[in-house]
């Protein structure tokens, strides 16, 4: 079995890429919604309160993910931070779902994660994949998607790991940057290649 650890920019069309995946026959694991899930472990809601106050608190109680990103998405420090609360659940997580598809018999698993060689888990992985679009592309998919302003992309994309370094550590790297149909047959191109490598 390998697993793919799928990262890239924001708005690099990941998500796309990993339900294309899924389509051909891997098992796909979104570790934003893992991150979700983890949030809500009351122990980890505690951590986070005291390191980040409660100022990062919905009305519920519950960690409000717009109130907690612009801390720590333009403070690597911050971001840090975050991850030595969250990442150990996530990890435990991220292990079990392997062990399930291998199982299962899954011969490929897909790990989504935008911040995989950020967070420094490249050793739950196999290949790196990493998708890419230009910088223009990007922000015109973020602004269409979400309520944020173009100057608030662009800073997220400056306090992003450099492209130029996520693609030197890729094994595979798909432009997004075409039609549906394209992308698709660029994602089948390089499924078929991984079954040759198992």
């Amino acid at each position: 079995m390998k697993v793919i650890g799928l990262t890239g920019g924001i708005g690099t069309g990941k998500s796309t890429v990993a339900r294309f995946l899924a389509e051909l026959g891997a098992r796909t694991m979104d570790l934003d919604v893992t991150g979700h899930e983890v949030l809500r472990d009351p122990a980890i809601l505690k951590d986070l309160v005291q390191a980040f106050g409660d100022g990062i608190l919905d009305i519920e109680g519950q960690v409000d993910r717009a109130k907690l990103g612009p801390l720590v998405f333009n403070d690597l420090t911050e971001l840090h931070k975050l991850s030595g609360i969250t990442h150990p659940a996530i990890d435990a997580r991220v292990g079990a779902y392997i062990e399930e598809a291998r199982q299962d018999g899954f011969r490929v698993v897909v790990l989504e994660a935008a911040v995989l060689m950020e967070a420094g888990r490249v050793w739950q992985v196999d290949e790196i994949w990493v998708t890419v679009a230009p910088l223009n592309v990007v922000v015109e998919r973020v602004m269409q998607r979400s309520d944020m302003a173009e100057a608030e992309v662009l800073e997220r994309v400056r306090n992003q790991l450099p492209d130029e370094e996520r693609n030197a550590a890729a094994d595979v790297i798909i432009d997004t940057d075409c039609s549906l149909d394209t992308l698709r047959e660029r994602v089948r191109s390089a499924w078929e290649a991984l079954l040759t490598r198992l």
